[in-house]
């Protein structure tokens, strides 16, 4: 196996788009929204004939780590209570995979950094697209510092290697 990685477009200088706060580098627009629309960017520019990963490199983080990933890759949860019958949570159609066919994007990966007190590292979580026309193996990107949420039934997904 080999892997390509290949730096796709580089950012614009967007007047209009959005805007850095001043000396604290904090999005003006939500984390979730500026993480869809880089995706969206990215997609328009990969390739039919492969799998393919986007990585975004997010250095900033809020709450819950991983959840406006999880959001905008996924789309929000929703618990149903039903008038007859037993309570469920489902997905509502809403994250970057479910909003409109996203079928050559194989996974998409956010790269974070980790400081231990001592040192500082990398960490990779990868978010695999169900829908993929060519979908990427988890188990040929397998260190500790990477982990995959893949499904595991009709139901259910799940992390997958790396860090516990």
């Amino acid at each position: 196996m080999s892997v390509e990685v290949s730096v796709l477009s580089k950012p614009e200088d967007n007047t209009r788009g959005p805007r850095m706060m001043q000396m604290s580098g904090v999005r003006s627009l939500s984390n979730e929204d500026f993480f869809k629309a880089s995706l969206t960017n990215a997609y328009a520019q990969l390739p039919d004939d492969r799998p393919t990963l986007i990585v975004l490199r997010s250095f900033l983080t809020f709450g819950d780590e991983g959840y406006e990933t999880e959001r905008a890759v996924l789309g929000s949860q929703a618990l149903v209570i039903p008038t007859i019958g037993v309570p469920y949570q489902r997905w509502n159609r809403n994250g970057f995979f479910t909003e409109a066919d996203r079928g050559r994007v194989s996974a998409v990966g956010v790269l974070k950094p980790r400081w231990d007190g001592i040192s500082s590292s990398f960490s990779l979580d990868i978010y695999h697209n169900d829908a993929a026309r060519i979908p990427l193996d988890w188990t040929l990107l397998t260190r500790q510092s990477i982990r995959h949420l893949v499904r595991v039934d009709d139901e259910h997904m799940e992390w997958k290697g790396g860090r516990d």
